[in-house]
């Protein structure tokens, strides 16, 4: 078996050899090592939650950057086509058959993502055969100084939707589709209690009746 000093040796000497290849690594390990008290089985542990904790940072920084590409690639093709997430909307709340076209659309995605044979072109050509209010035709273009704010709104909150991926629209369509199809909650049924007058007459009758 080895002694406590071979393996203390032993260790040293690999996180030594590590300064000429990252000097910071070697630091962060020798710090590591350090701190458990020159124990193998601690160190171990150590260096396991150094990198747990290191990988949720990358995978922070990652995601935050990621999404601020998505955003600013997502404002870029919403001015392009004209994609105002106020004017869909809108849209979809008014127009039944824009609606229905659109979860039909989604409800008949195939499972498999990489089967699906659509391209950003063909999309935008479904979009615009539904009569979806995109694009810079004259109809969709905004009108006056209010209906320019409006539109960069829009664009602004169709870029941050963008970040928020594909589940959201489908999520977000689907609400807006049970809340406008939802009609009045219907009234619980009671079954009709007779007051006291209506019993006495009620009685009443049926006496007058067995006594003729």
């Amino acid at each position: 078996p080895l002694r406590a000093a071979d393996v203390r040796a032993a260790v040293e000497e690999k996180i030594g050899a590590l300064a000429s290849v990252n000097k910071n690594l070697e630091e962060s390990l020798t710090a590591i090592w350090r701190s458990v008290d020159y124990s193998a089985t601690e160190f171990r542990a150590g260096v396991e939650r150094w990198f747990d904790r290191g990988m949720e940072r990358v995978s922070g920084w990652y995601t935050r950057r990621v999404k601020l590409i998505l955003f600013f690639v997502g404002l870029f093709l919403a001015v392009g086509i004209n994609a105002s997430a106020i004017t869909a909307a809108n849209r979809i709340w008014k127009d039944d058959a824009v609606r229905d076209g659109l979860l039909a659309q989604v409800e008949n995605q195939p499972e498999d993502a990489t089967a699906a044979d659509a391209t950003g072109a063909a999309a935008l050509t479904q979009l615009k055969e539904m009569q979806f209010p995109i694009g810079w035709e004259r109809e969709n273009r905004p009108d006056g100084g209010w209906g320019w704010v409006a539109a960069v709104f829009g664009w602004t909150l169709t870029a941050v939707a963008v970040t928020l991926g594909a589940p959201f629209w489908f999520d977000l369509l689907g609400k807006v589709s049970n809340l406008r199809a939802a009609g009045p909650k219907p009234g619980t049924a009671l079954p009709l209690v007779p007051s006291k007058s209506e019993a006495t007459d009620v009685r009443l009758t049926v006496a007058s009746e067995q006594t003729t």
